[in-house]
C-alpha cells in the first residue's frame, strides 16, 4: 500500500495556515496584493519596539508639522497616483486587447468585436496621458513648496528611530534563542494568498503595504496567528503615516 504512504507524506507537508492580503484600490474595491513579503515571527514585534522606546533617552519627535504637510499635499499627490494607475491600467488593457485581436481570424465576428474594443480604449489614451502630465505638474509644484521641509522633518524622525531601536536586532536574537523558534518569510501569490506550516507556539504575521491612494501613508500589520486562516486587510491593519525616509 505504497500509495497510502505517499498520501500520508503529502498530508504532513500540507500548510496549515493560509494568509490572504487585500487592500482597497483606486476604485474603492478590495483587491489582492501580490508579491508582498510576509514575515512570520515567534514574538510580538510591537511589544519589542514599545519596550525599546520606553528606554529611549529622548521622546518621539512631534509629528504635527509632518501631519500638516501631508494634509497639504494629499490631494495633488493622490491625483498623481490615480492618474498614473489609470494610465498603466489602460496600457495593460490595450496590450491585452492587441494580443487577443491578433489571435483571431480577420473578418470573424470575434475579431471585429475585439478590434472595436481596442479602438475605443485607444481613443482614451491621449486624454489619459494629458491628465497624467497635468497631475505630474501640479504634484511637482506642491512638492517644491514643501519638499525641503518635509525631507528635514523625516530625517529627524529617521535619526530618532535609528537611535531608539538600535538594539532591536540583538533583542530579537535573544528572544529567538530563548523561544527556540526562528522567523519565517513567505511571499503572496497573484491571488494575494500565501500558506505556511508553523510549529507549535505563538506566532505573529508582520507586513507592510503602501496605500495606493496616499503616497505618505501605508498599511501595517502585526497580527497574532489564530486558527488556520488570516485576513490581512484594512480591517486588521493600522493605517500609518510615513514619517521616516523608509516608507513601505
Amino acid at each position: 500500500m505504497a500509495w497510502l504512504g505517499i498520501l500520508a507524506l503529502a498530508a504532513c507537508g500540507r500548510p496549515d495556515t493560509v494568509i490572504h492580503v487585500a487592500i482597497r484600490d483606486f476604485d474603492g474595491h478590495t483587491a489582492p496584493v501580490a508579491k508582498l513579503r510576509l514575515v512570520i515571527l515567534p514574538y510580538d514585534r510591537d511589544s519589542v519596539l514599545a519596550a525599546l522606546e520606553s528606554r529611549s533617552r529622548t521622546p518621539r519627535p512631534d509629528t504635527r508639522a509632518l501631519d500638516s504637510i501631508f494634509a497639504q499635499v494629499r490631494q495633488p499627490f493622490g491625483a498623481l497616483l490615480r492618474a498614473t494607475w489609470f494610465d498603466r491600467r489602460l496600457r495593460d488593457s490595450l496590450e491585452d486587447l492587441r494580443r487577443r485581436t491578433s489571435a483571431e481570424p480577420r473578418g470573424s465576428a470575434r475579431y471585429r468585436e475585439l478590434y472595436l474594443a481596442f479602438a475605443t480604449a485607444a481613443d482614451s489614451l491621449v486624454p489619459a496621458q494629458q491628465r497624467l502630465v497635468e497631475a505630474n505638474r501640479v504634484a511637482g509644484a506642491a512638492y517644491r513648496r514643501v519638499g525641503s521641509r518635509l525631507d528635514q522633518l523625516r530625517l529627524v524622525m529617521t535619526r530618532w528611530e535609528d537611535s531608539t531601536f538600535r538594539r532591536y536586532d540583538s533583542e530579537i536574537a535573544s528572544l529567538t534563542t530563548r523561544l527556540a523558534r526562528s522567523r519565517q518569510e513567505i511571499v503572496t501569490g497573484a491571488d494575494g494568498r500565501a500558506a505556511v506550516r508553523l510549529p507549535e507556539g505563538r506566532w505573529w504575521v508582520y507586513a507592510r503595504a503602501p496605500d495606493p491612494a496616499d503616497p505618505n501613508a501605508g498599511w501595517y500589520w502585526n497580527v497574532p496567528v489564530r486558527g488556520d486562516s488570516i485576513a490581512l486587510d484594512p480591517g486588521s491593519a493600522q493605517h500609518r503615516p510615513c514619517y521616516t525616509t523608509r516608507c513601505p
